[in-house]
């Protein structure tokens, strides 16, 4: 019986992040900070978040449907990039001070590699471009950037 009220609380605790998530709405550039989270290593390979922590006073909903994924070097210079975005859209509630994580993947094999400055970056609801500092290292000559999906 326990865990017929356990389950129920937790069926309950979704319903009302998704009604959140309904009255919510969509986050803009000005309603988080972005920065990239720790990054993991290995045989070439890269993998991190670019993490996004909500301040200010509203809740709003960030979407992973973020686009125009560009590398940037010194003073703005583009370099090149091949961000593939996720195939489906999904959607997190974030309030203040709460941080939403979209997955990246990159590898520094191939071509002559690079280490960009920051990773820009626009979004549906808002027609604003946001900058995360590139502490991430090198990238390999193309720019190739898996992106996705977006998580709590």
């Amino acid at each position: 019986m326990a865990a017929g009220v356990a389950a129920a609380c937790v069926a309950g605790a979704a319903t009302t992040t998704q009604a959140a998530a309904d009255v919510a709405p969509p986050c803009k550039i000005t309603d988080f900070t972005t920065s990239l989270g720790p990054v993991q290593a290995g045989a070439g390979q890269r993998y991190s978040t670019l993490d996004f922590t909500a301040y200010g006073g509203r809740t709003c909903v960030l979407s992973d449907d973020l686009t125009n994924f560009q590398f940037l070097g010194a003073q703005g210079r583009p370099l090149p990039t091949d961000a593939d975005a996720p195939g489906s859209s999904t959607s997190i509630t974030i309030a203040p001070g709460v941080v939403g994580h979209l997955d990246l993947h990159w590898t520094v094999v191939g071509g002559t590699p690079f280490v960009p400055v920051s990773l820009i970056f626009t979004m549906p609801a808002d027609d604003g471009t946001n900058a995360a500092p590139w502490t991430g290292g090198p990238v390999n000559g193309t720019g190739r950037i898996d992106v996705g999906p977006l998580h709590a």
